[in-house]
């Protein structure tokens, strides 16, 4: 069961490709070109290294953000795309369930879990997830670096980060656990999908944080600052 992955939040394109035997191919934008105009080229580089057409593809799946606004609509329309061509089930996780996917149940000494994804100046994306079962124990949040600090910094909770955040780190002094192994997520999802405890989208929804002026949107559409 080939399965394509498609990570565009993290401030580059990544597509990953695992195949059944579990090997797995990864390209990423190492360019200064656009996402939109690379991710097509990085999935066609990664079919080539896999040595498998489009239509051995299985499965796509695509994180549906909380980050940057046109990095999440390229990663989304390229995987709906691609899906209704192809005419395979599509998988979607929020960026910060990603992040911890392939943490669970994993010698974690505390209760919870806590993916941080930084926004734009001091503010951050933050959700819980229990680290026994990986079922989510809140809804994604933007919060200032106070509001971090003031709600989550407990022996309770371990701070997952895709890599060192220094305006965090600086204040909180707080261990970490820095986890950039992309492949090693994609191999968890990958077993939810095998085994069906990851279900298909049947529509797929964005998270990410628009400007005030958009506050008279469909809140679901978008991540409103809390304050």
């Amino acid at each position: 069961m080939a399965i394509l992955f498609l990570e565009t939040t993290f401030e580059s394109s990544f597509s990953i490709i695992v195949l059944d035997n579990n090997r797995v191919f990864l390209n990423s934008n190492k360019t200064n070109k656009k996402q939109s105009e690379v991710i097509a080229d990085i999935t066609k580089k990664n079919l080539e290294e896999a040595d498998i057409s489009p239509i051995n593809l299985k499965a796509i799946y695509v994180t549906n953000g909380p980050g940057n606004f046109t990095s999440i609509r390229v990663g989304l329309a390229f995987a709906q795309g691609l899906t209704k061509g192809l005419s395979v089930p599509l998988y979607s996780t929020s960026a910060l369930e990603f992040l911890v996917s392939n943490l669970v149940n994993k010698d974690i000494k505390t209760e919870f879990l806590l993916p941080i994804i930084p926004s734009r100046g001091e503010d951050f994306f933050v959700q819980v997830f229990n680290s026994k079962t990986g079922k989510n124990k809140s809804e994604i949040e933007k919060l200032a670096l106070k509001d971090v600090i003031d709600r989550y910094m407990s022996e309770k909770f371990t701070i997952v980060k895709l890599m060192p955040i220094p305006s965090l780190d600086e204040i909180i002094g707080k261990e970490a656990i820095v986890d950039n192994n992309l492949s090693d997520k994609c191999l968890a999802i990958a077993t939810k999908i095998r085994n069906k405890t990851l279900k298909p989208v049947k529509k797929l929804r964005a998270n990410y944080y628009s400007p005030p002026s958009a506050d008279e949107a469909d809140p679901k559409w978008y991540m409103v600052k809390k304050r």
